[in-house]
Parts: structure tokens; C-alpha cells; sequence
């Protein structure tokens, strides 16, 4: 076992270095290759890094990979002597790892551009921000939320629309294309994410074109549909016929208040901040949809 903290590195001489008691880490340096060096910690880990120093005469210590078999995942100590090595020769070139991986870890990712897009939709009103936000939610940061946004490509958009597509969702697939290219174009403007180029462009579409919905129920599908929501909670029952018979928005039905009603006229005005159009919206009621609406005050 090494008494001494430089001395040549061997396989056999890194297993038996000795722990250090708890909060201590020891460093040792190869007498072999220049710079490379392993930290043990308290817990027994042994990690190899290379310390060398910048232009500016500062020491920098870069981590390697933790000692190890490369069968387990970990780094040998001939790979580490020679990362070491190139590593090296990159800093002859006036190159500063260090410092690169500094600006790495402060890279703003995908989960940080969505969470700024979102927050400006919001600011600007647009009704699309919830469902933009519960797609980016859903579809894409569980899969590229820890990426850095500058360093997603156009096969990693590739492959998360393909696996949309593949559920199948091939409309939903396009939907979420849209989105994340705006989100890129506001990234592109705001000039704070480092990109210059929008990976999501010039992209096939999913479903082109896509099929128009031109499917309605028949009465006996309309019969059946009524009748099972008598076996829903009132409220929820009551909203859903709702929908049936007055064709409108889940989200204007939800949103519906008495101030909005005048029964004496047989009409239901949605306020202009409510619609797609943002106009407002004169909906005739009929008998069905007034028996509801009074039997929803009521119970109030």
C-alpha cells in the first residue's frame, strides 16, 4: 500500500488505499501521467481527475469517471491515462475544460426554456398557454426536460414525435411539433438560451394531411349517452348535457354563470375574454338547456 500521495499508479495500489474517516477526502497523484490524480472519499469512492492549470495561473480539476471495471460503467486506470493525456494536450491549445464545464452546468435546459415560454404566454394573455403548458408537461420534459437547450437536435424531436405518433396520436404528434418550435423561436428572440437555428423546422408533419372530424352521433347514441348520465354526479351530468345540447366549449360551460344569463330572453351571453374569437357569444337556449340551468340555481 502507498504511504506517500504520489507514486505510480497501479490497479492493485488504487483498491488499496485507504479509506479516510468521515468528512475527510485524500488525493493521490500518478507519478506516470502528468496531472492525473484520484480522490477517495469517506465512503470509499475512488475518482479519477486531472488538475492542471489555465492561462490565468489558476489550478482547474476536471472529474473524470469513478475507478472501475468498464464492464460496470466505470473508467480503468489505462482509459483514465489516456483521457488524461488528450485532456492535456487540449489545454497546451489554450483550451479551458474547466471553465467549459462551468458554462455547461449554468446552460439554461429544455424544463428552463418551457418554464420562461409558459410564463410569457401567460403575460400575454394567450388562452393556449394551459394546454401548451399541460403538453410540455405530458409530452416533452419528461423526456428532454434535463437536456440543455442548445443542445437539442433535430433527431431528438424526431424521435419524441415518433413515439407520440407510435400511441397513436399522429394529430397530437403535429400539435406538439408547433409547440416546440415556437418555444424555439422565442428562445431564438430572447438570445438568452444560445441558440441561432430552430431545430423543430422543416420537420415532416405526423398526419398530412390531417383527416377533418366529420363523425355525429346518431339518436340512438344520443339516447344511450343520456341515459348513462344518470349514473354520473349531478353537477358533472348536468355540464355534459350541457355540451350536447348547447354545442359549446366544455371550458365556456364550466365557466357559466348567472350574470351571464338571461333566461326572460331565452339567451346565454359569453363574455368576449372567454371565446377563441375573443368576441362575445350569443347562444339561443332552448327549453332542454333552461330546464338544466334552473335546476342547477336551485340547487345552489
Amino acid at each position: 500500500m502507498p504511504n506517500k500521495r504520489t507514486f505510480v499508479f497501479t490497479d492493485r495500489a488504487l483498491r488499496g488505499l485507504p479509506t479516510p474517516p468521515k468528512p475527510q477526502q485524500v488525493d493521490y497523484s500518478d507519478a506516470k501521467s502528468r496531472g492525473l490524480g484520484i480522490r477517495i472519499s469517506y465512503g470509499g469512492k475512488r475518482v479519477f481527475n486531472v488538475v492542471y492549470t489555465n492561462r490565468a495561473g489558476k489550478r482547474q480539476r476536471v472529474t473524470l469517471g469513478e475507478f472501475g471495471r468498464l464492464e460496470d460503467g466505470k473508467l480503468p486506470l489505462a482509459e483514465a491515462r489516456t483521457r488524461a493525456q488528450a485532456l492535456l494536450g487540449e489545454v497546451a491549445r489554450k483550451y479551458d475544460p474547466a471553465a467549459e464545464l462551468r458554462v455547461q452546468r449554468r446552460a439554461p435546459t429544455m424544463r428552463m426554456l418551457a418554464t420562461d415560454f409558459i410564463a410569457m404566454q401567460h403575460k400575454r394573455g394567450k388562452k393556449s398557454a394551459a394546454q401548451q403548458e399541460e403538453r410540455l408537461n405530458r409530452d416533452v420534459l419528461p423526456v428532454l426536460g434535463e437536456v440543455q437547450a442548445r443542445k437539442v437536435t433535430r433527431g431528438d424531436i424526431k424521435s419524441l414525435l415518433s413515439g407520440i405518433t407510435d400511441r397513436p396520436a399522429p394529430v397530437l404528434a403535429n400539435r406538439v411539433h408547433g409547440l416546440i418550435r415556437t418555444m424555439f423561436n422565442y428562445a431564438i428572440e430572447e438570445e438568452t438560451f444560445g441558440l441561432e437555428t430552430n431545430p423543430a423546422d422543416r420537420l415532416a408533419k405526423h398526419m398530412n394531411p390531417e383527416q377533418g372530424r366529420d363523425r355525429w352521433l346518431s339518436l340512438d347514441e344520443i339516447r344511450r349517452y343520456w341515459m348513462a348520465l344518470d349514473e354520473e354526479p349531478l353537477a358533472a351530468a348536468a355540464a355534459l348535457r350541457l355540451c350536447l345540447l348547447s354545442g359549446q366549449r366544455q371550458a365556456n360551460i364550466l365557466g357559466m354563470s348567472v350574470d351571464q344569463l338571461a333566461l326572460e330572453d331565452r339567451l346565454w351571453i359569453i363574455p368576449a375574454g372567454t371565446t377563441k374569437t375573443n368576441k362575445p357569444y350569443k347562444v339561443p337556449l332552448s327549453a332542454a338547456v333552461i330546464g338544466i340551468v334552473q335546476a342547477r340555481i336551485s340547487e345552489l
